[in-house]
């Protein structure tokens, strides 16, 4: 079996588990242990989750793979990592200081929803 196809058999067989796993999550075990008002605050928690994780890492997702021949490795240098590495933190510097002044606010747009939230 070429090295292709084996990565692509081990590729799906991981995409699979994933999806067994999280239905497994998501599905059956989530809403039989936590409450009906807990399985509300874990979705809106992540929601937020979601939002200030694109937010943190400020395109460098997309940009990275697109201009990565750019980062190529020439004469030693491997600026890519470096790169990579110091966007990611200056995203989490920056996400973490706007989150702190936008939690009151975040709350407030939540208030009355979640009563566990406010807490």
């Amino acid at each position: 079996m070429s090295t292709i196809k084996k990565q692509s058999l081990r590729s799906t067989l991981f995409s699979y588990a994933g999806v067994v796993i999280g239905f497994l999550s998501q599905g059956i075990l989530i809403p039989n242990v936590l409450t009906k008002d807990e399985n509300g605050l874990l979705g809106i928690l992540l929601s937020f989750v979601y939002i200030f994780a694109q937010v943190a890492s400020l395109g460098f997702n997309s940009a990275g793979s697109r201009f990565f021949p750019a980062f190529s490795d020439t004469k030693g240098y491997r600026g890519f990592l470096f790169t990579g590495i110091s966007v990611s933190l200056l995203g989490f510097f920056v996400g973490s200081f706007i989150f702190v002044f936008l939690e009151p606010f975040l709350i407030d747009t939540a208030e009355g929803k979640s009563s566990l939230l406010e807490e």
